[in-house]
């Protein structure tokens, strides 16, 4: 994770390991490799406009790069893109497992990573705020049912 400055606090909401989603029909649906992965162009969802992903530093330790073609802000847009091009898209499995449709192909990391976690921040001023603490466990509450049924469908 990376460093937070004092004022903001987070709780994790989602975690699992990493997983490569894709269209049907791609040429790495039927066998991925590690080598096939990096030279192939792949979509980022991160908030920041530049920079690589948290994917990106682990695979940077262990001396690799992978080529980024597309940033996308959020999951939705990223798997819309990837339905459509040969893009590959990097995310959780258990976030892959909830956001797939049909057409799509889902594929273990080829690499030791560790998964992604997802976190829900906030600033520390608004942790006593009844309303904004109401919305927290209610997000936190929704996302747990989530999980619960991933797990229980899993």
């Amino acid at each position: 994770m990376l460093a937070l400055p004092e004022s903001i606090e987070h709780v994790p909401v989602l975690s699992g390991p990493l997983v490569v989603m894709m269209r049907e029909g791609h040429e790495l649906a039927d066998d991925m490799d590690l080598p096939s992965y990096l030279a192939a162009q792949h979509v980022l969802v991160s908030s920041r406009r530049e920079g690589p992903g948290l994917e990106d530093f682990g695979l940077a330790r262990q001396g690799y790069r992978r080529h980024i073609r597309l940033r996308c802000q959020h999951y939705q847009a990223a798997i819309s893109t990837v339905q459509n091009t040969d893009l590959l898209l990097t995310l959780p499995a258990t976030l892959a497992g909830r956001l797939s449709r049909k057409g799509m192909v889902i594929k273990a990391f080829p690499a030791d990573l560790p998964g992604l976690e997802m976190h829900l921040y906030w600033h520390r001023d608004q942790s006593a705020d009844p309303a904004h603490s109401w919305l927290r466990q209610k997000v936190l509450g929704l996302l747990k049912e989530q999980q619960e049924q991933l797990t229980v469908n899993s």
